[in-house]
């Protein structure tokens, strides 16, 4: 379902803001919802129809945000949902990645300044690329793992010594040109599929390492 998922067109517009965002939750079809203690189709009927400014809301505010799939999700924090499901140790390195970014003020204003001209159609077209040619699809001007040592190495910048060592894995990966499936699948066809799995597995044994 495009209307709730993916990329949305609002946050290339210049008045995006929270009031933008929630516009579009309340307006946007709640799938189902709880009637005397059992979930029923809502049929067509958003949030804006059924919510009643008389009675408590709180829960059906939640539901209406919890059932669209942005990459980015407003909830009550900022969920970058295209990272849940990064396997360790390159969930660290994602960890990094953020924290880099949003809390370093030269790498966020380079980024920016990097990525301003980027549009909605931009971002649409350099997926399809993504999922049709991986690291070698473009976005922009450059390839998906040029984006990546750019955006590494300016995060390097960013973080203390002690935070910089989780991007290792990912820097590793960019190097060899690889992808985290063309790992697993060399670990895979060289060790077999238990050291494959174990390879990506975050253990006790390996955060105390």
């Amino acid at each position: 379902d495009s209307d709730r998922s993916g990329i949305f067109d609002l946050a290339f517009k210049e008045d995006l803001s929270y009031r933008s965002y929630a516009e579009k939750i309340v307006n946007t079809p709640l799938i189902f919802m709880e009637e005397n203690g059992a979930q029923v189709s809502s049929g067509d009927k958003t949030l804006k129809d059924v919510l009643d400014p008389e009675k408590e809301n709180d829960d059906l505010i939640f539901h209406a945000l919890s059932i669209v799939f942005p990459d980015v999700r407003v909830k009550r924090y900022l969920e970058l949902r295209m990272m849940d499901s990064v396997p360790y140790p390159l969930n660290f390195s994602c960890i990094a990645l953020i924290k880099g970014l949003f809390y370093n003020e030269k790498a966020l204003d380079q980024f920016l300044k990097d990525t301003e001209s980027v549009s909605y159609e931009d971002v649409v077209k350099g997926k399809k690329e993504t999922r049709a040619k991986g690291l070698q699809g473009l976005y922009k001007d450059q390839t998906i793992l040029e984006w990546g040592k750019k955006i590494t190495t300016l995060e390097e910048e960013a973080l203390s010594e002690e935070e910089v060592k989780f991007l290792e894995p990912l820097k590793e990966l960019l190097k060899e040109g690889k992808n985290p499936r063309d790992q697993f699948e060399e670990i895979y066809n060289k060790d077999g599929l238990r050291e494959a799995v174990d390879s990506v597995t975050m253990t006790r044994e390996v955060l105390d390492a």
